[in-house]
């Protein structure tokens, strides 16, 4: 027999769209989120721990990396098509360098 995943949803948020909150699998909650006007973080049981991951999103409002409770890069997402399996990558080290420029017109 296979595994039953239920997901408890919130549809009373400030999105004005219904959001899963948490899932289930076989009784046990696998995954809780928390959501704003976007989705905020993730906290999941992994390693005998509950763990939360915060999403990082582009200027056009697409999740494109999770980060751990102190800011630095979790987990990396890629795009996939829809059927395949996501695919993650640690996030690349961070490098800072500044230029300066400015112009007279």
């Amino acid at each position: 027999m296979g595994a039953t995943t239920h997901y408890l949803v919130d549809d009373l948020n400030p999105t004005g769209y219904a959001q899963v909150v948490e899932n289930c699998v076989n009784g046990a909650v696998q995954r809780r989120y928390t959501y704003g006007l976007q989705r905020i973080s993730q906290t999941q049981f992994l390693n005998s721990a509950w763990t939360t991951s915060f999403y990082g999103y582009d200027g056009f409002g697409s999740v494109r990396q999770l980060t751990d409770s102190d800011g630095s890069g979790d987990r990396h997402l890629r795009l996939r098509r829809l059927g395949q399996r996501p695919s993650t990558s640690p996030a690349p080290r961070r490098t800072s360098t500044s230029t300066a420029a400015s112009s007279t017109i």
